[in-house]
């Protein structure tokens, strides 16, 4: 979060304006409050204790948070088990001043994907059929730049691809080509 804010204000200093901050990476309850006020969207959110925080933070403002709830997708991967899904988006929507808009989640890396992102289609699917207010749930962040294809092929409208992007080498640039 620290870093990202002073981006943030260095970008604004040169007149860029417009754009759509996503916070991709771990999120610390002692951070939450101030990046439920800073980002457009928090695709990490999977414990109480950032929840607290994040609507300890909304109490004194009239803006919304946008969040996706992160669902463990393996061991040793970050999120909410996914039979706490349904328990944990109730939780949020209750507190209010919270858009629930999907959910995300991380393979484990060096194993196939596929059963992984099927995973969380079915809990994004489970988590819809509750149709609850303030949770349109529009969003299936998944997938990096090893496994986005299988991502994308299991429903994902959010990928990260940061290392194909930025990474010179031959192997991502003809990755993102094809």
């Amino acid at each position: 979060v620290q870093p990202a804010l002073a981006k943030m204000e260095q970008l604004r200093a040169t007149g860029c304006s417009g754009l759509r901050w996503h916070l991709i990476g771990a999120l610390q309850s002692n951070k939450a409050a101030r990046a439920a006020a800073a980002f457009d969207v928090i695709h990490t959110l999977a414990s109480d204790s950032a929840l607290r925080a994040i609507a300890r933070g909304l109490a004194s403002s009239p803006s919304r948070c946008v969040v996706l709830i992160q669902v463990r997708l393996g061991a040793g991967r970050a999120g909410v088990e996914p039979e706490k899904a349904k328990a944990f988006l109730r939780e949020i929507v209750a507190v209010g001043g919270i858009t629930v808009d999907g959910v995300m989640g991380i393979a484990v890396p060096g194993e196939d994907p596929r059963p992984a992102f099927t995973r969380l289609r079915r809990v994004l699917e489970e988590l819809r059929e509750l149709g609850l207010q303030n949770a349109p749930l529009r969003e299936m962040s998944a997938g990096m730049s090893d496994d986005f294809r299988e991502a994308i092929a299991a429903g994902a409208t959010l990928v990260r691809v940061g290392r194909a992007l930025f990474d010179r080498s031959e192997e991502h640039t003809s990755e993102l080509q094809s």
